[in-house]
Parts: structure tokens; sequence; C-alpha cells
């Protein structure tokens, strides 16, 4: 027996020092280093390939570890990057690149450069998505002065299928005959007299029947209601699609009406707009309202081509950046 084990140590210390199924020879060391220098140094350690990590902690949780501060940075950063990644998929940029990965002691510098490109991301596009909201609606502005005239001109008053947005006026006439409905004097073709008020707005088109019928039982009747498809299609902010709209103007009567018409509109998502009764008045604004487009949207332009730019610049280093995080999380984990 004592023969069979020395040259069973002597075949075992005879093997080649790397072999299939024996490592080589292997020394227990402990390192010290400073906090600090840690994650830099393990770095280079990693990269040398020459030691194998023990886990002395190996009976916590994830979230007692030190370094779980540095994992929740890790996914904040992993969350920007996606967010860049998107914004780069919805402006329809395509772009190529892939950097090699950098080292682990950038990553201070990597988190401040990602946190400065969100919030100029994110400030542009709460200034574009303001800018948009205002051309919008000084389109649909532009839209019901074009159509209003029709309606509030005497004589074209019973033209009907135009639309109507942000207008309230009252007429002034001492002749008003208060036994005569707005039915009946629309009917007639008589002009609209004293007391009569209306307020001008634009609607999506699928809610035009049901906010007529509501508008009549809300005032039992008494008022006129003119409708009008707009000429263009609207983008709607929320859903970013196109989206066909209906101008309005409702005639009424009294202050109790009033407040009930633009309740509901504001129920329907009606967009009501001070259109003037005369023409040169109208003019004058549609004047206005074209200028304040043409100047709206030159910004707009000059804003998505600053934003293209911007979102181009991260585009060219995003796959390098995910590469990096990426490459922190495997070696915290």
């Amino acid at each position: 027996m004592r023969i069979a084990g020395k040259l069973k140590m002597e075949w075992v210390e005879n093997l080649p020092a790397m072999d299939l199924m024996r490592s080589e020879k292997m020394s227990f060391v402990q390192l010290i280093i400073p906090v600090e220098s840690a994650h830099r140094a393990v770095t280079y350690l990693g990269e040398l390939g020459l030691l194998q990590f023990r886990d002395l902690n190996a009976d916590k949780s994830p979230f007692q570890r030190s370094f779980v501060n540095q994992v929740k940075r890790c996914v904040e950063m992993s969350r920007k990057l996606r967010f860049f990644k998107d914004q780069i998929g919805k402006a329809g940029l395509v772009i190529s690149g892939n950097p090699p990965t950098q080292r682990i002691h950038e990553l201070e510098d990597l988190e401040i450069q990602l946190l400065e490109h969100e919030n100029e991301l994110s400030e542009m596009n709460s200034n574009g998505e303001k800018l948009f909201q205002t051309f919008s609606e000084l389109l649909e502005f532009k839209m019901v002065l074009q159509k209003a005239g029709s309606f509030l001109v005497p004589g074209k008053s019973s033209v009907a299928g135009e639309d109507r947005e942000l207008v309230e006026n009252v007429f002034s006439n001492d002749s008003y005959d208060d036994s005569a409905t707005l039915l009946e004097q629309e009917l007639h073709g008589a002009p609209i007299q004293s007391g009569v008020r209306f307020i001008c707005g634009i609607i999506n088109k699928e809610k035009v029947l049901t906010f007529e019928r509501m508008l009549f039982r809300a005032t039992r009747g008494n008022m006129l209601f003119h409708q009008a498809a707009a000429d263009e299609q609207i983008i709607d902010p929320i859903s970013a699609g196109m989206v066909e709209k209906t101008i309005f103007v409702v005639f009424f009567s009294g202050e109790q009406a009033r407040m009930k018409i633009l309740k509901i509109c504001d129920a329907f998502g009606a967009n009501c707009y001070p259109v003037p009764e005369e023409i040169t008045r109208q003019r004058q604004i549609t004047k206005e309202v074209l200028s304040r487009l043409s100047d709206l949207e030159t910004t707009l332009d000059a804003g998505i081509r600053h934003r293209n730019k911007a979102l181009t610049s991260i585009g060219l280093q995003l796959n390098k950046w995910m590469n990096m995080v990426s490459f922190i999380m495997l070696q915290l984990q």
C-alpha cells in the first residue's frame, strides 16, 4: 500500500503543469485595496485572466452587498440609454457605429455625460411639444377664421357645413322679437338680432352628432348649430396621428345657455376660439395668425434639426455606452 501510494504521488507530480483535468499550481492570496481604486484594480486583474475570485459574502442577499448602490446606478444608466434609443427610433434616424468598450474607471464620467444628454433631450422635447401645441392651435384658429364669414355676415348665416372655434360676441339691435324663436328666425332667413350670441369652435369629426344632440337637449332646442368640415387634417399631439375635425358655430341667447354650452364644449374636448363679427377685423386677425404660423414653422424646423443633430451625436456612442454598462453589470454580479 505504501509503495502504491508513493508511486501514485510520483505519477501525479510528474503530470504536466497544465492538463485537461488539471490546472496549474494555485496560491491563495488576500488583496487589500482602497475602496476608491478597487473597481479599477479588479478590472485590470480580470483582464489579465490569472486570478479566480472567491465570494466571501455568499450568505448575503444581493440587496445586502456593498456594491448594491453601483448596481442601482447602472440600472439608471441603462434606463437613460433605452430612452436615447427610443428617441432615435422615433426620429427615424439610422446611425451606425460600434466603438470599443470603455474601461470601468470611466463610469463616473459616463454617468455625468448621460445625465447631461438626458436633461438636454428632455428640455428640447418639452419645448418642442409646447411649440407644436401652439402651432396646432393657431392652425385651428386659422381654419375657424376662414369659415366664420359665411356664418356671421348677414345674408350668409343660413349656409351650412362650416366649422367654428374660439368665438363669442353679442349682437346689438333693439328690434329683436321675443316671440320668435331662433329656429323660426333661421327658417325665415331673418337676420340675427339683439341678445343673440355665438360661440365658434372645432371638434373631432366623430363627436359632432353626439355634440349637437347634447347642445340641443341642454338648451331645450333654443339654439342654432352650423358645422363645416375642416379643410385640413390636424396632427393630434397625444396620438401623433392625423385627425379629421369639424368647425362649428352655435347661436344662442342668455348667460345660462352660454355657460351650459361652454361646459359641453369642454366635456367633448372642443376647442373654442374668439372670432370677431366684423369682416375687417377677421381679415386683420387672419393676417396676424398666418404670420405667427410662418414664424412657428421656421422655429419648429430649426428645433427638429438641432434635436436630430444631438441624437446623431448620441447614437454614434450609444452602442459603446450600452456595452460598457452591460460589462459593469456583469462584473458586479
